[in-house]
C-alpha cells in the first residue's frame, strides 16, 4: 500500500460509527464480512490451483511432445546405424527402444489422456500416424538389411512384430535388399542421404510435434488468462471488502487491532518490499499470506532457474565464460592446473556436416570432459569450441596424470564409432601455485595452446616461460584475452 492508500484507509477510519449503538450490527457484519474474505481466499486458492495445475499441464505436455521426438530419433539413429554397419548392437538397440524403453508410445499413451482439445488430439493423432509410417518403412529396412548381413536370430524378427516384406521384396538379390534398406532407411536410392518418403515422414513427425508444442502453449496461456482474470477480480473484491470491513473493524477493541489491523498493515510492507508475508492474524489473512507466500516461492524459484541459465552453457550445460569470469578469483591462494582446449578441425565439421552435427560434435566433447576429469574439477565453454578446465590442487608434479587424462580424451574424440565427424584436439595447460595472480593461467595456457596447434595440432604442450619469448606475435592476442578475463 502507498502513502495515498494509506491516507485514504486513515480518513475513512476517522468517519467511522460508534460501538455501542451498532454492536449487533457490527457483529453481524463482522461475520458476514468474515464469510466473504473466506470466500475470497478461496476464489484466489481456486485461481492458483488453476494456474498451477495449467502450468503443470503444461510442462508436463512439452516434457512428453519432446520424448515423443526422442523416441522418434532414438528409433530413427539405431535403424540407419544397423542398415549401413550391420552390427547386431544397433538391432539391439532398435528393439530394446521399440519393445522395452518405448519412450515414443509411453510418451504418446500419457500424453493423450491429458488433451481436451480437440486440435491438440488431432495434431497428436497425426503425428502417431506418420510415426507409424516411419515404423512401418523401419521394419522393411532392418528385415532386408537382416538378410544381406546374413543376420537370422528369430529375436529381432519377433520384435518387429507383424510387419514382413512382400513377395517381390523376398525376391530381391542381397545387393538390391542392401540397396533397398538404405533407401528406406534414409529416403534416397543411394549411400547418400536424399529428401524422400522416410524423410519427408521424418519431417513431418517432428514439424508437427513442434507446432504440437506451441499449440499446447497457445491453451495454455488462454487458461492462465482466464484463470488470472479470476484472480485479478477475487483480489480487488477482497480489497474492496478489506476497505469496507476497516469502517466497521477500526472501531473493536485490542483484539481486533491486534489480530486484523496489526498484520495487514505488517503485510503491505512486506508487499512492496517484495518479502514473504508472515502467516499470523486471523485464519483468512494467514490463508491469503499462504497463498501468496506459495507464489512467491514458485517466482524464486523461476529466479533460481534464471540464474542457474545465466551461468550455464545452454547447448553442452557446462559452465559457461561468465561464469568463468566469476569463479576465477576462488582459486587466488590455490593451486591448480589450468587446461585450455579447442579441437582442431571445428570449423571444418561445421562447413562439411552442418551445424547440427557441429552442435552435437560439442556436446559430445562436453560429455568426454565430464567424463575424463574429477568431480570436483570445473569444467567451462568459453565460447565456440573453446573449453577450459581448472583442476583444483593439481601441481606440476602431477603432469604425467594431466597428460594421461588428455590422452583418454584425445582417443574419445577420434573415435568416431558414435557416428560423429573425428577431429584432433589441442591443449594447452599451465600449473598455477597460489602466488603471482590467478588473471595470469588463462593467458599461460592460451600461449600453451597456440603452441600446440602450430606444431602440428593433436597435442599437449606445458606453458614454460620461454615461449612468451619465442612467440611475440601471440603477445598483443594475449593482452586482448587478459583484458576479457
Amino acid at each position: 500500500m502507498n502513502t495515498q492508500n494509506i491516507e485514504q484507509y486513515d480518513n475513512k477510519r476517522s468517519r467511522g460509527i460508534g460501538l455501542k449503538w451498532l454492536s449487533v450490527l457490527l457483529a453481524i457484519l463482522t461475520v458476514l464480512v468474515s464469510i466473504l474474505l473466506l470466500l475470497a481466499s478461496y476464489r484466489i486458492s481456486e485461481s492458483y490451483k488453476r494456474q498451477q495445475e495449467a502450468s503443470e499441464a503444461y510442462i508436463r505436455g512439452q516434457i512428453l511432445a519432446n520424448q515423443l521426438k526422442q523416441g522418434s530419433d532414438n528409433l530413427t539413429t539405431d535403424v540407419r546405424s544397423f542398415v549401413v554397419t550391420g552390427k547386431s548392437k544397433f538391432l539391439e538397440y532398435y528393439c530394446k527402444e521399440l519393445t522395452e524403453l518405448k519412450t515414443y508410445d509411453n510418451a504418446y499413451n500419457e500424453l493423450k489422456p491429458l488433451l481436451k482439445e480437440d486440435n491438440l488430439l488431432s495434431s497428436l493423432k497425426m503425428i502417431n500416424d506418420y510415426e507409424d509410417k516411419l515404423k512401418q518403412s523401419e521394419a522393411k529396412a532392418i528385415l532386408m538389411a537382416m538378410d544381406y548381413y546374413g543376420i537370422t536370430d528369430q529375436k529381432y524378427r519377433d520384435c518387429l512384430g507383424d510387419y514382413s516384406l512382400t513377395s517381390y521384396e523376398e525376391g530381391l538379390s542381397l545387393e538390391d535388399k542392401h540397396n533397398k534398406a538404405i533407401s528406406l532407411a534414409f529416403g534416397g536410392d543411394s549411400e547418400l542421404v536424399h529428401y524422400g518418403d522416410y524423410d519427408m515422414y521424418k519431417k513431418i513427425v517432428n514439424d508437427n510435434i513442434d507446432s504440437f508444442i506451441k499449440q499446447l502453449a497457445s491453451v495454455t496461456h488462454n487458461e492462465q488468462a482466464e484463470s488470472l482474470k479470476q484472480l485479478d477480480n477475487s483480489v480487488f473484491a477482497l480489497r474492496r471488502m478489506t476497505i469496507y470491513s476497516m469502517l466497521f473493524l477500526m472501531l473493536m477493541a485490542f483484539t481486533i487491532l491486534n489480530f486484523v489491523v496489526r498484520p495487514l498493515l505488517k503485510n503491505i510492507g512486506h508487499i512492496n518490499s517484495h518479502d514473504y508475508l508472515e502467516e499470523e492474524g486471523v485464519y483468512e489473512i494467514k490463508y491469503l499470506a499462504t497463498s501468496y507466500n506459495q507464489m512467491m516461492s514458485k517466482v524464486n524459484d523461476n529466479q533460481k532457474k534464471l540464474s542457474y541459465e545465466a551461468s550455464h552453457d545452454a547447448l553442452t550445460g557446462l559452465l559457461n565464460r561468465q561464469a568463468y569470469l566469476d569463479n576465477i578469483r576462488r582459486f587466488e591462494e590455490e593451486k591448480i592446473c589450468f587446461l585450455h582446449m579447442d579441437a582442431d578441425n571445428f570449423k571444418h565439421v561445421n562447413d562439411t556436416y552442418g551445424h547440427d552435427v557441429g552442435d552435437m560434435y560439442l556436446q559430445k566433447i562436453a560429455r568426454v570432459l565430464v567424463q575424463s576429469f574429477r568431480k570436483g574439477d570445473e569444467i567451462y565453454r568459453l565460447g565456440g569450441d573453446e573449453f577450459a578446465v581448472i583442476m583444483d590442487g593439481i601441481t606440476e608434479s602431477s603432469s604425467q596424470i594431466v597428460a594421461d587424462k588428455v590422452k583418454l580424451i584425445e582417443d574419445a574424440m577420434l573415435d568416431g564409432s558414435d557416428g560423429l565427424p573425428t577431429s584432433a584436439v589441442s591443449f594447452g595447460a599451465t600449473f598455477y601455485d597460489g602466488s603471482g595472480g590467478v588473471d595470469k593461467v588463462y593467458k599461460e595456457a592460451d600461449l600453451a595452446l597456440y603452441v600446440a596447434k602450430n606444431s602440428g595440432k593433436g597435442k599437449l604442450i606445458f606453458y614454460d616461460e620461454s615461449m612468451a619469448m619465442e612467440n611475440p606475435e601471440k603477445n598483443t592476442l594475449n593482452e586482448q584475452a587478459e583484458v576479457s578475463a
